[in-house]
């Protein structure tokens, strides 16, 4: 499986720090409680159960707020840590996914239903082009078989000579008018 790196920083943080997660890109709830575990915040707040983050693209200011979004690899954010109404914290946000048995979700019912239906591991997502996709617009066979192509190069080969007929006809010339049929 693929990693990639998101790269945050706390508002009142100079640089930015590496935030490795497994696939090309991760939902931000996912991001969330990475940052959480790697910089403590579980442990360290003691009873303080009752505060979120707030993340917003540090290139754009754009605000995240859809914990459902799905951020690309390379992606820089800024993180501050905002108060949060009672039992909507994102370290009860988390008990509570722990105690409902773990997977992608963000503690609502119904992500734990669309989890159940299309589990992800931990929650990571990697984008794979569909092999078996024939209904794709754009779907080319790389294998095509001798036949189909012997039928095809015969179909181009009247095409062809259909067109070169009709120029010799319309400008009063014809293959066999400058020396025969080409090979």
């Amino acid at each position: 499986m693929s990693t990639s790196t998101i790269l945050y920083k706390f508002k009142a943080s100079l640089n930015f720090e590496s935030l490795p997660l497994p696939g090309t890109s991760a939902r931000l709830f996912d991001i969330k409680r990475a940052i959480v575990k790697a910089k403590k915040l579980d442990k360290s707040s003691g009873s303080g159960l009752e505060f979120d983050l707030a993340i917003e693209n540090a290139t754009t200011n754009e605000a995240y707020d859809d914990e459902d979004m799905i951020l690309p690899r390379g992606t820089r954010i800024v993180v501050r840590r905002v108060a949060s109404e009672r039992g909507m914290g994102i370290l009860s946000r988390l008990a509570r996914m722990e105690v409902m048995g773990g997977g992608s979700g963000n503690g609502n019912g119904a992500a734990a239903t669309a989890a159940a239906r299309n589990p992800v591991q931990d929650g990571f997502y990697t984008f794979r082009n569909r092999d078996d996709d024939h209904d794709d617009e754009f779907y080319f066979d790389a294998a095509p078989t001798a036949a189909a192509a012997a039928v095809d190069e015969a179909k181009e080969l009247e095409a062809l000579k259909a067109v070169t007929d009709q120029a010799a006809s319309l400008y009063g010339s014809s293959s066999t008018a400058r020396g025969g049929a080409r090979p």
